[in-house]
């Protein structure tokens, strides 16, 4: 995935080596691998939620984005910039694949 991809066409799915606990409404990961843990506001948890109960598949990011306008109040274009920017930011400290 990199910025210019287009949006629709990425699928993305947690990585292999982690370990990840909720606490109330946030997550953190670790990473296995590394050593490095990485927290989850609200909305970025409720999304690792949604990727966690489908592990064994990808899931598209219009996907995940529709699932967040329904759940969260945010304009569509923030939210797809805001989704774009975490996945990138999860990808580069290997806690997820994208395809």
């Amino acid at each position: 995935m990199n910025q210019a991809q287009a949006f629709e066409s990425i699928q993305i799915k947690p990585g292999q080596t982690f370990l990840s606990t909720h606490l109330g409404k946030e997550t953190v990961i670790l990473n296995l691998e590394d050593g490095i843990y990485y927290g989850l506001n609200e909305m970025g948890s409720w999304i690792w939620r949604a990727l966690e109960s489908s592990r064994t598949h990808s899931l598209k990011m219009d996907d995940l984005r529709d699932q967040v306008l329904s759940e969260f109040e945010v304009q569509a274009k923030q939210c797809e910039s805001d989704l774009r920017a975490w996945a990138l930011d999860l990808k580069a400290h290997g806690f997820l694949i994208t395809e």
